[in-house]
């Protein structure tokens, strides 16, 4: 065992050649405190034999309690990387980097063990690909099913202890830095002009210039030190909704627009603060209120009374108004995500706007929406605008009325001058304290509001099923059977299919027939696992997808459906799904498959041509081949097509054909055309019953 830092790191040894990764993310799990061992995560996260990828290695990491990010990186990034971090070593390999000390780095390497590696040797070794890796955020880890808590942000905070611990050291100097200000012009007004030594003067003024410099200079590493916690909370709570959402269900996102998620997604942005350097700071404004309390009652007990009387004052003026600022901010939501909405809509469908002449029709839809969000933004400005105005009203009385207080003590003979000037300016310190701590507590009850919109995300189960149980790693041959399959959208909509059976041979292939809506696409859908059957089962080899897991079956499915989505990026990287490690001569054998090398050969920018789905640039057929290359990329033991040459020109859609009948593996298609059904094997024809039971038509020849 080696040790580094304040915590051991111990070295886990690969006893498989293919698991070098596995072992790293074990070594790094356990540095972290995590309860892993290396056989749990081999069961888990079963690997190929040939080795793990990059992509492999993502999807292992939060089976090991893990959050991973991958940077590409020249050898001296790697010295700014958050250590321990996994290297790409040698194309074929993985190691630990746990220290780096000048030109030397500590390496542990699951085949060698600990090592120290100069940086000539690193330099030849190591790939340019780093991974970065925490502990999974417990945000969605550890929370309850209960929404977000202030109390939950606390603690997220609380984790980065070192950071706090500065800003908490930082924010008390500056506490105890700002007394120093009334305590100078007392000094200088009762020691240096009542007795009229310049020494004295010099003396005082040297003295709190040196105390003016370290309070900018604190207050400058305060901010500092802020910032730094704001963008490691932005980054942990912006992963973990983002990762949570993507283990929602499918059905969690019918249910909603995008524009409704983003907009909860977005709510994290005025989260972010409050939970770091907001709530740290509103803290310290308590602890700055009760010492200054302390010194002004030692000046004056009966002055303290009425600082104290405005300053309750002021918070009935901030509680007048916050339950209408409330449903001002739920309503500012609302229309916020309508208007969003709206605009993309009008962005993403107007061809159809164009075609329909309904530019102006769509354009007062939107003017309408938005003129709805800025009245209620007009609404939440005003209400801001009456309690800053009323508030400025009761803390400039307030300090009014306590300097004539004091002043009447200077001339009962109760104070002198100099701690009449002291006071004015604890007093003004203390309204300053009272009035932010107490916007803060407002602004702590307003966050509720936007803590809501996130807990939808987090209160969502999370898909079931999607890792394997009891976990078990195997390779599928292709069998599928359905067993008294029924579904149905909803309890008040009608069975869209009932008690259907059929079986399919590992290797055959098997057409899905029937008239539009009769359910085709929805149970290519429930045999992914996107949507549950009412009753009834997919299995696969006999093992429900609940045994296999949803990850583990879907990595050996290929899948072309009919709402398949192209992303912003190149044509390989569409095709590898943007894999890291991308096997280049597969993607070409993947894109020959599908008939998309000959058309992507003839674009400028070849393999390496910028598309996406908004952007255009390819026709219908086109980006059905290029689907298709994507779903034969990962290897797939099964493969589900709903309509994927429906684009296609027939001698295009026949050369496709004949490339998938080449193919060993199982077929599923959705077809409507007849040359493409008679290429199957066996059919199911859906919307036609025979006693209770769809049409199974057999053979197709």
């Amino acid at each position: 065992m080696t040790f580094f830092g304040k915590r051991g790191f111990q070295t886990v040894f690969q006893s498989r050649n293919a698991e070098c990764g596995l072992a790293c993310l074990t070594m790094i799990a356990r540095y972290h405190g995590q309860s892993v061992d290396l056989a749990t995560l081999r069961q888990t996260a079963p690997m190929s034999n040939r080795g793990m990828s990059l992509r492999d290695l993502i999807d292992a990491a939060p089976m090991a309690g893990l959050a991973c990010r991958p940077v590409r990186c020249d050898l001296a990034a790697v010295k700014r990387l958050r250590l321990p971090a996994i290297l790409h070593w040698r194309f074929n390999h993985f190691v630990v980097v746990t220290k780096v000390d000048g030109d030397m780095f500590e390496i542990h390497d699951p085949a060698l063990g600990p090592q120290t590696v100069d940086a000539a040797s690193v330099s030849r070794a190591f790939t340019g690909i780093a991974v970065e890796l925490e502990v999974s955020n417990p945000l969605t880890g550890q929370l309850p099913n209960r929404g977000i808590r202030l109390a939950d942000l606390w603690r997220l905070a609380r984790e980065q202890k070192g950071m706090m611990a500065r800003l908490a050291f930082l924010s008390l100097f500056v506490q105890a830095l700002e007394l120093s200000g009334p305590l100078f012009f007392q000094l200088l007004i009762d020691r240096a002009v009542l007795s009229q030594s310049i020494p004295i003067l010099l003396l005082i003024t040297g003295i709190f210039c040196g105390v003016a410099f370290f309070s900018a200079f604190a207050r400058y590493s305060r901010s500092g030190a802020a910032m730094r916690i704001i963008r490691v909370l932005d980054l942990q709570l912006s992963a973990a909704l983002s990762r949570r959402l993507m283990a929602l269900p499918f059905d969690f996102f019918l249910a909603r627009s995008p524009q409704d998620i983003l907009q909860r997604i977005r709510a994290i942005r005025p989260v972010r603060e409050l939970a770091s350097a907001e709530l740290v700071e509103t803290i310290f404004d308590a602890v700055g209120m009760l010492v200054l309390s302390v010194v002004i009652i030692l000046y004056s007990f009966p002055l303290w009374l009425v600082m104290m009387l405005f300053s309750a004052v002021y918070l009935a003026v901030k509680l007048s108004k916050l339950g209408k600022t409330k449903n001002a901010l739920r309503a500012q939501s609302a229309r916020s995500s309508s208007e969003a909405g709206l605009l993309l809509e009008n962005v993403q469908g107007v061809e159809s706007v164009k075609l329909f002449t309904a530019e102006e029709l769509r354009h007062v839809m939107w003017r309408n929406t938005y003129e709805e969000l800025s009245r209620v933004d007009i609404e939440l400005e005003s209400y801001r605008q009456t309690d800053s105005f009323a508030g400025e009203i009761v803390i400039t009385g307030g300090r009014i009325i306590c300097a004539a207080i004091a002043a009447l003590l200077v001339i009962e003979g109760t104070i002198s001058i100099g701690m009449l000037l002291a006071i004015a300016f604890l007093q003004a310190i203390f309204f300053t304290k009272v009035r932010q701590f107490i916007d803060r507590m407002i602004d702590i009850q307003k966050i509720q509001e936007h803590l809501d919109e996130m807990a939808e995300i987090i209160d969502a189960d999370p898909e079931p099923h999607r890792l394997a149980s009891p976990a078990v790693a195997m390779q599928l041959t292709g069998q599928i059977s359905v067993r008294d399959l029924s579904f149905r959208y909803s309890e008040r909509d009608p069975l869209l299919f009932q008690h259907l059976s059929f079986d399919v041979g590992a290797g055959e292939s098997f057409a899905i027939t029937g008239s539009s809506g009769c359910g085709k696409s929805t149970l290519l859908r429930i045999m992914t696992g996107l949507v549950p059957p009412v009753e009834g089962a997919v299995t696969y080899d006999g093992m429900a997808p609940s045994a296999i897991g949803l990850l583990n079956l879907r990595r050996q499915l290929g899948t072309v459906l009919q709402n398949d989505s192209l992303f912003i990026g190149t044509l390989f990287q569409n095709i590898s799904m943007f894999d890291s490690s991308a096997d280049e001569e597969w993607v070409n054998e993947c894109a020959r498959l599908a008939c998309a090398h000959e058309f992507i050969s003839r674009m400028p920018m070849n393999y390496n041509s910028v598309i996406s789905d908004t952007q255009g640039g390819l026709s219908g057929g086109e980006r059905q081949r290029v689907l298709l290359a994507r779903a034969l990329y990962k290897r797939p033991r099964i493969l589900l097509l709903d309509e994927s040459s429906s684009h296609l020109d027939a001698e295009t859609e026949r050369q496709v054909n004949e490339a998938l009948r080449s193919l060993t593996i199982t077929r599923v298609l959705v077809a409507h055309r007849e040359e493409t059904i008679k290429l199957a094997q066996n059919r199911i024809v859906l919307g036609q019953w025979q006693a209770g039971r769809p049409v199974e038509a057999g053979g197709t020849g």
